[in-house]
C-alpha cells in the first residue's frame, strides 16, 4: 500500500514538474482577455507617442490616415474620422471604381503613373482614358489573378502622366471610356522609395475582408494583443461593421480608439466576384502601407475562424525585423504554416494558476 502511495505522489510530482515547465515556457506569450464589452484597460499604446501636432489632410483625400513623427522618434497615428472609408463608385454598367493613386516611381516603363483600382466585367471590352486638363491618354487594364470565371474581375487601370503635367500638382485627373466620365481624386500618393528618408512603421499587418457571423471579440481581442506581443505596430482591417457581430463591433471601437487598428469601411456592390473582392482589399491595403512609408507589410488571410489564429513567429535565434528582413530579401512571397492544437494552448493558459502555485512553493 505504502508503495502504491509512493508511486502516486511520484507520478503527481512527474505531472506537476511539466505542468510547471509548460506555463513557464509559454508564460511570455499568455494575454490576458478581459470582458470585451468595455473592461479591457483603457492605456494608452507603448508604441505611440503623444504628439499634438494639428491634423494635416491628405493631398487629394479626407478619408485616410496621417502619420506625424515628433522630433523625438515618435510615432503618432492621426485619422479624419473613427470610421475611414473608400467607396465603390460607377463608370457605367460594367465599370465600377475604388481607390486611386499617384504613383511617383518609374517601375519598368520609365515615367510616372496614375493608377486606379477598379472592378470590370470580364466578357466587356472597352478602351479607358485619363484626362489631364486638354490632354487624353490612352490607359492600360492589367487583370489580377484569381478570376475563377467570376463575372467580375479585379484589374488596375494606368495612365502615363503627361511630361507638361506636374506629377506634384495632380490633384484629380478624368477617368472615361469615350461615353461616361467620372472624377477620380488620388486617395494615395506613392513616392520614389530614394526619397523616403525614415520609416514610420517597420511591423504592419493587413486583414483583407472580415465577415461573417463566426468571429467574436474575444477573437479580434486574442489576435490584436498577440500581434502587439510580437511587434505589430499597425492592423488595417477592411469589414462592412454594421454585419459583425455586436461584441466584435466593440473590439474594433476599442482598438480603433487605442490607435492600433484602423477600420476601412468596405461595401462590396456586387456579387459575381471571387471571394469578396479581397484583391481589392489586398491590393488598396498594399499601396496605402507604401503611401505612409512603412518598410514591411504582413499579409494575413482571413478566410475562416481558424485564420484569426495565424501569427508570424520568427524562427529561433532572430529577431522578427531580422527575420522579416531576411524573408523579404531572399523569398518575398514565401510562406511555412505550422498548426498547432488550439485545445493544447488553451490547456496551458488555463494552468497559469498552477504555475503561479508551483512558484510560490
Amino acid at each position: 500500500m505504502r508503495l502504491y502511495v509512493k508511486y502516486i505522489a511520484f507520478v503527481t510530482c512527474f505531472f506537476l514538474f511539466w505542468v510547471c515547465f509548460l506555463a513557464t515556457r509559454f508564460n511570455t506569450l499568455h494575454v490576458d482577455i478581459a470582458n470585451i464589452a468595455g473592461k479591457l484597460p483603457k492605456e494608452a499604446h507603448a508604441l505611440f507617442g503623444n504628439n499634438n501636432d494639428p491634423l494635416v489632410p491628405l493631398q487629394g483625400s479626407d478619408k485616410r490616415v496621417k502619420l506625424t513623427v515628433s522630433e523625438a522618434g515618435d510615432v503618432t497615428l492621426q485619422r479624419h474620422s473613427a470610421m475611414t472609408a473608400v467607396k465603390f463608385r460607377n463608370l457605367s454598367d460594367s465599370v465600377l471604381f475604388y481607390s486611386s493613386f499617384v504613383d511617383y516611381r518609374d517601375g519598368n516603363m520609365g515615367y510616372p503613373y496614375v493608377r486606379t483600382i477598379l472592378l470590370k466585367q470580364v466578357s466587356y471590352t472597352v478602351q479607358l482614358s485619363c484626362r489631364f486638363g486638354e490632354t487624353l491618354v490612352e490607359g492600360s487594364l492589367y487583370e489580377l489573378a484569381e478570376n475563377h470565371q467570376q463575372k467580375y474581375s479585379t484589374f488596375i487601370f494606368s495612365c502615363k502622366i503627361p511630361e507638361s503635367v506636374s506629377v506634384d500638382e495632380i490633384q484629380d485627373w478624368i477617368l472615361t471610356d469615350g461615353s461616361n466620365s467620372a472624377i477620380l481624386q488620388a486617395t494615395y500618393r506613392i513616392r520614389r522609395e530614394e526619397s523616403i528618408r525614415a520609416y514610420n512603421y517597420d511591423y504592419s499587418i493587413c486583414l483583407p475582408f472580415l465577415y461573417g457571423s463566426m468571429y467574436e471579440g474575444k477573437h479580434l481581442a486574442e489576435f490584436a494583443e498577440l500581434n502587439k506581443l510580437l511587434g505589430a505596430q499597425r492592423i488595417t482591417l477592411y469589414t462592412l461593421k454594421n454585419s459583425l457581430a455586436k461584441s466584435l463591433q466593440k473590439a474594433l471601437d476599442y482598438y480603433t480608439e487605442e490607435r492600433l487598428i484602423e477600420v476601412i469601411e468596405y461595401d462590396l456592390p456586387v456579387k459575381d466576384i471571387w471571394y469578396h473582392g479581397q484583391l481589392i482589399t489586398v491590393t488598396d491595403c498594399l499601396y496605402s502601407e507604401k503611401e505612409t512609408e512603412i518598410s514591411i507589410s504582413l499579409m494575413i488571410w482571413c478566410a475562416t475562424a481558424r485564420d484569426f489564429f495565424r501569427f508570424h513567429i520568427p524562427t529561433p535565434y532572430i529577431t522578427r525585423s531580422e527575420h522579416m528582413n531576411q524573408r523579404q530579401k531572399f523569398v518575398p512571397f514565401s510562406v511555412r504554416l505550422k498548426y498547432f492544437s488550439l485545445l493544447a494552448l488553451q490547456l496551458i493558459y488555463s494552468l497559469r494558476s498552477l504555475h503561479s502555485l508551483c512558484l510560490s512553493n
